[in-house]
């Protein structure tokens, strides 16, 4: 069984003060779905998102920025 909270770190930077920092922030469907396979794959398994399907609907994003476009290198 997965109880998964929908929410991922990411590290980002501030545009004003140019600093970096880990802000806490929805996950991605992509993200989602890869967390969720993992319930299965020895066993059968169930995934508990802790958000309601309006919330999955409307807030999460398809995927997500890569690091690369977040972050300066």
């Amino acid at each position: 069984v997965i109880i998964d909270s929908c929410k991922v770190k990411e590290m980002t930077t501030s545009h004003t003060s140019k600093m970096s920092s880990l802000v806490t922030v929805m996950a991605s469907r992509d993200s989602l779905r890869q967390r969720s396979g993992r319930a299965g794959r020895v066993k059968a398994g169930r995934c508990f998102r802790l958000i309601s399907r309006a919330t999955y609907d409307k807030e999460v994003p398809m995927s997500s920025v890569p690091e690369m476009l977040r972050v300066p290198v």
